[in-house]
């Protein structure tokens, strides 16, 4: 993930594309360190973030 040289004010990653709800935290600390604001997306709602995790 690369934030440098982006004018960005605050990052918003799906967490059903993104890996989930762990990796939605290293990115929030990840945003954190570049002092972003964090606003977790979901675009299909739970039963996406279901279906992921039933496929593993």
């Amino acid at each position: 993930m690369k934030i440098t040289g982006v004018r960005a004010t605050w990052v918003q990653p799906d967490l059903a594309i993104a890996g989930g709800i762990s990796e939605g935290v290293r990115i929030g600390a990840i945003a954190s360190a570049f002092n972003l604001r964090l606003a977790p997306h979901l675009w299909s709602g739970a039963p996406a973030f279901v279906r992921r995790y039933a496929r593993e």
